[in-house]
């Protein structure tokens, strides 16, 4: 019979190590998945698209700051927004490409002996 009460702590961090490791898995798959399409001869096309996007929204954005001078507040407030948000599409298009950091790795390895 289930309980309906708060699950423990060690319940808690056993289902976020669940859940980081589904993470993790989905990853693996999408990287295992581009590597299979490199080695058929394919390119993932749609992430090159997707970063040159976003690669040309940052210019366009820099260009309209540059030579609008005459914005107000909630404007600049409005391109400041498409402007993270573009940095951030580059982010996450880098962090699947390159993985991210080492601090990561091992973080991932400290998971994996916890979860065993």
């Amino acid at each position: 019979m289930r309980s309906f009460c708060k699950p423990s702590s060690l319940e808690n961090r056993k289902l976020d190590i669940q859940e980081y490791g589904m993470q993790l898995d989905d990853t693996k798959n999408a990287r295992d998945r581009d590597t299979q399409l490199l080695k058929a001869g394919y390119v993932n096309s749609r992430a090159n698209y997707m970063l040159l996007g976003a690669g040309l929204m940052i210019i366009t954005v820099l260009l309209m700051t540059l030579f609008w001078t005459h914005l107000d507040d909630f404007q600049k407030t409005s391109l400041s927004l498409v402007l993270g948000r573009a940095l951030g599409y580059i982010d996450q298009g880098y962090n699947f490409e390159f993985g991210t950091t080492r601090a990561s790795k091992q973080k991932d390895e400290t998971i994996h002996k916890l979860s065993q």
